[in-house]
């Protein structure tokens, strides 16, 4: 977590050089990944290094079927002897608040980690904040990574972004058929 806000700010504080806009920062990843993209932006107890002058917050993530809530996994073994505990502080969804950037997350209906996008997005609506979510009928943890996933993942990406003034234009993206993402309410 500290690794990806010092990544964040880093970004940031290089956007000049990067010829990016250092207010237009996302953060993404899968699984994992997307667990410690999540973080952050939401959890606040791990640190950035680099200049504090410079945000370590990302202004938007693209999130597929990330961990949000870990004291909702059943098996907290994997997180060692300390599993309740450190579940509590790296979660987060219980750190979200109406300052947080909009998101976009992704799961299949068959991944056991579902419920937690369910209560992120519920809770961020709560709250006023932008996040949507788009479920895959059936398939499991991981299936964006193939096609035709991949793409359907990805044009709904470059909607979110143009819907926050990131890109301009209708996403070229072509959907192989059979890739229906539903909008999850």
């Amino acid at each position: 977590m500290e690794d990806g806000k010092s990544a964040v700010r880093w970004v940031r504080d290089n956007a000049a050089k990067l010829g990016i806009d250092p207010e237009k920062v996302i953060v993404g990843g899968g699984s994992a990944g997307g667990h410690v993209a999540a973080c952050t932006a939401l959890v606040k107890e791990y640190k950035a290094s680099g200049d504090p002058k410079v945000p370590a917050k990302p202004n938007a993530m693209v999130l597929f079927n990330p961990a949000l809530n870990l004291t909702l996994l059943t098996d907290r073994k994997v997180l060692g002897a300390t599993g309740d505990d450190i579940a509590k502080t790296i979660s987060p969804t219980l750190f979200l608040t109406k300052d947080a950037p909009p998101a976009i997350i992704f799961f299949g209906t068959g991944d056991k980690m579902l419920a937690m996008g369910t209560e992120y997005v519920a809770k961020a609506k709560e709250l006023g904040v932008k996040a949507e979510m788009h479920t895959a009928a059936d398939q499991p943890h991981g299936f964006f990574n193939k096609a035709p996933w991949a793409q359907a993942t990805v044009k709904k990406t470059d909607e979110f972004l143009v819907s926050l003034g990131y890109l301009k234009g209708e996403s070229t993206i072509m959907v192989p058929g059979g890739a229906e993402l539903k909008v999850a309410k």
